[in-house]
């Protein structure tokens, strides 16, 4: 039985609920998959005993959110030793072209600059909700009533996380 683990930095709820996603798409009968957020606080061994890992985070304000950089950095001696792969969740990525796509890897880049020796398998990069009431509620006052935009597309995540399942066991 091989085991995998999705590890998450969110704010909003939409890298939780990709996360779960892509846990979802890869666990089956040999492959045990556990979800874990980096909020709820992890013990220091939590990356042992997994023959594969996904960390993802959403990015705000042009950068990868801070608990998940703290955690790779504290993290990247075992990173270096295991199988894994990377996602980001940002807004630009709602259009996928290159541009936006080189444009997000400038978030990220910082992220990865900090930890130079882990070599991820793979890197996706997806869009999220945007919601900017979630992040100025005082909008509302105005009258402004631009509802929740999803620009999460599914099957490119569920693609996605069947391809790193591979990549990360050797199958």
């Amino acid at each position: 039985m091989k085991k995998i683990a999705v590890i998450y930095a969110s704010k909003t709820g939409t890298t939780e609920m990709i996360s779960k996603e892509i846990a979802n798409s890869i666990r089956d009968e040999q492959t045990i998959v556990d979800v874990k957020n980096i909020h709820n606080g992890l013990p220091e061994d939590v990356l042992k005993g997994y023959d594969g890992l996904i960390i993802g985070s959403s990015v705000r304000m042009m950068k990868v959110l801070s608990e998940a950089n703290g955690f790779l950095y504290k993290n990247k001696e075992i990173l270096k030793t295991k199988p894994v792969s990377f996602f980001f969740i940002g807004i630009t990525m709602k259009d996928e072209t290159p541009e936006n796509r080189l444009k997000m890897m400038g978030f990220v880049q910082p992220t990865l600059d900090r930890i130079p020796d882990v070599e991820p398998k793979n890197i996706g990069l997806f869009a999220g909700v945007l919601n900017i009431f979630k992040f100025f509620p005082f909008l509302k006052i105005f009258g402004i009533k631009d509802a929740p935009k999803d620009y999460r597309d599914w099957d490119k995540i569920r693609e996605w996380a069947k391809a790193q399942k591979a990549l990360l066991l050797n199958k």
